[in-house]
């Protein structure tokens, strides 16, 4: 079936959804959309002096950890700060099977996310996840901001240049910074044949350490990316 009509058949299949089950905001439970104006009032920018690499609150320039020990991004940014009701939304879209949430999420987010024309990213992609957590899910959250997002930005979007080898555990039952680290060191591999000598922006939905992102962006440059540019449309300082 060609793209131009699964695209209708699923708005028609949104919509008559929205007629028999009225959408509701996923933070506050106000009917009429699935972010109500008043919950969108209380998003926190993840904006401040910040590490100009990893996007840690401190600085304006490099932070001591960038500075001696760089992670293998080049840059990592965040729309809004983990808490209120983008907190709630983040939820409903990880673990709630709320995918309709991620559109109007990258929509508030887009204006900001602007490059420099040297910079501008050749491809999207996605933090992996594995196979079970997926099944169980029904979908990646991560993939889901970033296909919208590459929409947005009118990059293509490629899901299959990072894959998750093996299930580890989650990353939010980590106790620190090393274990996180230690986690996903050998969590990622890239295709090299996509990546080799490409610019890449690795979407994911929340970002705490870091660490994930950095796993990420190592395995795209061992296979050979010049450029790894990371966001999440959280982070939790």
């Amino acid at each position: 079936m060609p793209a131009f009509d699964r695209r209708t058949l699923r708005h028609w299949r949104d919509t008559a959804l929205d007629l028999v089950f009225p959408p509701q905001c996923v933070a506050c439970r106000r009917g009429g959309a699935h972010l109500c104006e008043a919950c969108i009032a209380e998003f926190v920018p993840a904006a401040g002096s910040r590490c100009q690499r990893c996007w840690t609150l401190g600085r304006a320039s490099l932070c001591d950890r960038c500075r001696d020990d760089a992670p293998a991004f080049d840059t990592r940014r965040a729309g809004f700060v983990f808490q209120t009701a983008v907190r709630d939304a983040v939820l409903a879209l990880k673990y709630q099977g709320m995918s309709s949430v991620g559109s109007p999420l990258v929509a508030l987010i887009r204006p900001a996310l602007v490059f420099p024309a040297e910079e501008v990213p050749d491809l999207v992609s996605a933090v992996p996840m594995s196979g079970a957590r997926r099944r169980r899910r029904g979908y990646n959250q991560a993939e889901v901001l970033g296909r919208l997002l590459a929409r947005r930005l009118q990059i293509p979007f490629d899901g299959e240049v990072l894959r998750r080898v093996g299930a580890q555990p989650q990353q939010a039952r980590q106790p620190n910074l090393a274990a996180r680290q230690a986690n996903v060191r050998y969590a990622f591999r890239a295709a090299a044949g996509q990546v080799r000598g490409r610019s890449v922006l690795v979407v994911d939905d929340v970002t705490t350490s870091g660490a994930t992102l950095d796993a990420c962006a190592r395995a795209l440059r061992e296979a050979g990316a010049i450029r790894v540019a990371t966001w999440a449309l959280a982070i939790e300082d």
